[in-house]
């Protein structure tokens, strides 16, 4: 009876964790038309896909330029009717380099970075022809630092499970902790 009952917890507990743990997406993204200028509109297209395979739908994924001096935008893509492909017309406000960073829509646990993009001055090409292509946009982590503090919540997560594994343990094996003789219930002969 109580390893059906170690089992049970086992599984109950398990699939929760399971169901939380691993949720990521890639994005491919269609670099820039050579030659954007400032205010220029760019139909920036991308595909956002679970676990690098299946296109995802219900993603509210979003596009966002800075260029490092305090301008910075954001814009929000919509589903372009093909799976997993969403379109946001991104305009840049001044010439200059710019960061792209794309959030998935899905999880956006970090930001998806793209190259910088070159916004040349009215008349100047700086983005190679060869950067017109579809370009896999890496799962890298942030540049920016993580948030202050101690993480309570993830620390009370990992003991509470710990106490559970070690409950488990116990109820499976047999095991039993060592209890002061005057608190031993004896048992009739």
């Amino acid at each position: 009876m109580k390893l059906a009952a170690a089992i049970t917890a086992l599984v109950v507990l398990a699939f929760p964790t399971t169901a939380l743990a691993g949720g990521w997406a890639t994005v491919e993204v269609a670099a820039p038309p050579a030659g954007i200028g400032q205010g220029d509109t760019w139909r920036a297209t991308f595909v956002v896909r679970q676990h690098g395979l299946t296109p995802l739908d219900d993603a509210r994924p979003r596009l966002l330029i800075d260029n490092g001096r305090g301008e910075t935008r954001q814009f929000f893509a919509e589903h372009a009717g093909r799976p997993g492909t969403y379109v946001a017309d991104v305009t840049f406000p001044s010439n200059g380099t710019w960061k792209a960073r794309v959030l998935d829509g899905w999880t956006d646990a970090t930001p998806h970075r793209m190259a910088p993009i070159e916004v040349p001055t009215v008349g100047v090409a700086a983005v190679p022809s060869a950067a017109r292509e579809p370009v896999r946009v890496p799962h890298v982590p942030p540049v920016e630092a993580a948030p202050a503090g101690f993480p309570v919540a993830k620390a009370a997560a990992i003991a509470f499970m710990g106490v559970v594994w070690l409950g488990l343990w116990i109820a499976v094996s047999g095991a039993s902790l060592r209890v002061p003789v005057a608190m031993r219930a004896r048992r009739p002969a």
